[in-house]
């Protein structure tokens, strides 16, 4: 991105994340959005964010600026990560209003950001991508997937409440555009709304729990559900979630790219009580 046109567009960036509690607009003259950068679905970019880009007033940070088209209902994530700094990444509406943002989304060898972006309005989206502090500099990666992302055709049907074990090797699919190690997927159908404890439990690995819904987006997660010393720092998951009729996509996974060993999921049934 050309260094000019950073500096030209940082006060009207990121004054508007540092007071994006105001709802200030984010208005960017038509002249500087055609010479963004425009993504596209499925099409990796590679930005450098060096010490001669734009600053963040509010914190210093630094800001590259990327626009993407999208029509009403077309979901899409945005995941930027990088192997040399902590990211942080923010959308902004057509209408100039900050959308979402996110600083960690997990991380492993790399820091990572993500935002789901489910549009209300069609048009040109903005994202920045930033890093937590100042000094947060170097190459990055930013991606836009779209569609369908939870693998629900390959997933072996459960149901809940429910106990199934299971064995993860190292060659087993990773989740799509997770960050964790190999799994498992499972394919949850329910008939109407069901709260639900789902837990992951293994011996051999240290297990991380997604649940996808049908769209392909991820609604809930969790890696360790108590380490603490009480529990010997159990690295075991689960999570609690109330989930609408319809079909879920529940991802047993291992926190590493090695791990692997047997497990067992766990489904449990909670009805309110009167």
């Amino acid at each position: 991105m050309p260094r000019t046109l950073t500096r030209l567009l940082i006060a009207l960036t990121f004054a508007t994340v540092a007071l994006a509690g105001a709802q200030r607009p984010f208005n960017v003259p038509n002249y500087y959005v055609s010479q963004l950068t425009k993504l596209q679905a499925g099409v990796s970019v590679t930005g450098q964010l060096d010490a001669s880009d734009g600053q963040n007033y509010k914190d210093g940070s630094h800001l590259d600026i990327y626009t993407y088209e999208a029509g009403v209902d077309e979901e899409f994530t945005v995941t930027v990560s990088s192997y040399d700094f902590d990211t942080y990444v923010s959308v902004f509406d057509p209408d100039g209003t900050l959308f979402d943002w996110n600083d960690d989304d997990g991380y492993g060898d790399a820091y990572s950001s993500r935002v789901q972006v489910y549009p209300y309005t069609a048009g040109k989206y903005y994202i920045v991508v930033s890093g937590y502090g100042q000094y947060d500099l170097g190459e990055y990666e930013i991606m836009i997937t779209q569609g369908n992302v939870a693998n629900i055709e390959d997933a072996t049907p459960i149901s809940a409440p429910g106990q199934y074990g299971g064995f993860l090797s190292t060659s087993d699919p990773t989740v799509p555009y997770g960050w964790t190690g190999p799994s498992h997927a499972f394919l949850l159908e329910l008939t109407e709304p069901t709260a639900l404890r789902i837990a992951a439990s293994s011996n051999d690995f240290d297990t991380y729990l997604y649940v996808y819904d049908s769209f392909g987006y991820e609604i809930a997660s969790n890696d360790d559900a108590d380490y603490s010393e009480e529990l010997g720092y159990n690295t075991d998951s689960a999570l609690f979630t109330l989930l609408k009729p319809g079909s879920y996509v529940v991802y047993v996974a291992a926190w590493s790219l090695d791990g692997e060993g047997a497990y067992t999921l766990d489904l449990e049934v909670y009805v309110p009580q009167r």
